[in-house]
């Protein structure tokens, strides 16, 4: 009965040792925009740099935008594809070394900007994307290669790196600074705080060996 009631415990100690999510990047989105941002649809993709300090684990993808014309509540949330490059020399990589297709959760903001609602998404994308301290790039578009949707439009920041911008595999060109599309609003979430495996099963061991004493006295 003791282990019954002392092994769930245990295994949620260890759970909570080993996961601590926190944001890792984030480009919040400018409120004071002017224009909805630009479309990041097949075939016009976008893509905005980003930086990371140490390695980690995304497990969780942000973002703000719109649909073409609709201020409507009753959106049907398309799917969208998240893609991460390793940077080249100042833009992104011709081909993403992560390319995932998601159908994100959605949040009304209750914000209209130029006739467009404008909503809040977010994804996990499995598996989640390991990644070294440095320079990537994340592309977000709507995945309508098969066939048109609602057309999204990826909404600014007002802070960030570069963005660059090609239509279907051209070569990436850099957005300029004083572009509409020059930054764009995302976040990431992850790990970088997790115990090490080594501790995580010493820590089994010990609470294992813990029941073994208590068994023992019981006895």
């Amino acid at each position: 009965m003791i282990m019954k009631k002392t092994l769930p415990a245990l295994l949620i100690l260890l759970s909570a040792s080993c996961v601590d999510a926190t944001v890792l990047y984030e480009q919040p989105r400018d409120p004071n925009a002017a224009n909805t941002g630009s479309f990041s649809y097949f075939p016009q993709q976008l893509a905005d740099q980003f930086e990371l300090t140490a390695d980690t684990t995304i497990t969780d993808v942000h973002w703000f935008g719109s649909f073409f014309n609709s201020n409507s509540t009753e959106v049907n949330t398309p799917e969208f594809r998240i893609r991460f490059f390793n940077n080249d020399f100042g833009v992104p990589e011709s081909d993403p070394f992560y390319d995932v297709v998601v159908t994100p959760d959605k949040i009304d903001t209750s914000i209209i900007l130029n006739s467009e609602r404008v909503w809040e998404f977010w994804a996990d994308p499995i598996p989640f994307v390991e990644l070294l301290a440095g320079t990537y790039w994340i592309s977000i578009l709507e995945n309508t290669e098969e066939c048109c949707t609602n057309l999204f439009r990826w909404n600014n920041s007002f802070s960030g790196e570069s963005s660059a911008i090609r239509n279907g595999d051209d070569d990436w060109r850099l957005v300029s600074p004083d572009d509409a599309r020059a930054q764009l609003a995302f976040s990431l979430t992850g790990n970088d705080t997790a115990v090490p495996i080594p501790t995580t099963l010493a820590l089994f061991g010990l609470g294992l060996a813990g029941l073994g004493l208590v068994r023992r006295k019981k006895a």
